[in-house]
């Protein structure tokens, strides 16, 4: 399943994941210039796009969001991915 997802386009999830990725935080790290990952599994996945977003119900409420969170769902707690951002 993976990278069958479509691109997230939004600057408030790129600087929430380049943030933890300088913090640290699920083994982040720098991949390239401006490219910054994170190993997350589905509940990590769903809490970070939630805190992100859970003032803006309109993003919430998108498709490609929910894609995202059904994407999460489907991972659960045994498996991980990658989840990148790129400034473009």
């Amino acid at each position: 399943m993976s990278g069958s997802l479509p691109d997230f386009e939004d600057l408030g999830l790129y600087i929430r994941i380049k943030d933890l990725a300088y913090e640290g935080l699920f083994q982040g790290r720098m991949i390239d210039f401006d490219a910054h990952g994170l190993k997350v599994n589905g509940p990590e996945l769903r809490d970070i796009i939630e805190n992100c977003y859970r003032n803006n119900p309109s993003v919430m409420a998108d498709s490609v969001t929910r894609q995202y969170l059904e994407f999460a769902n489907w991972l659960g707690s045994d498996r991980y991915v990658a989840l990148v951002a790129v400034a473009m």
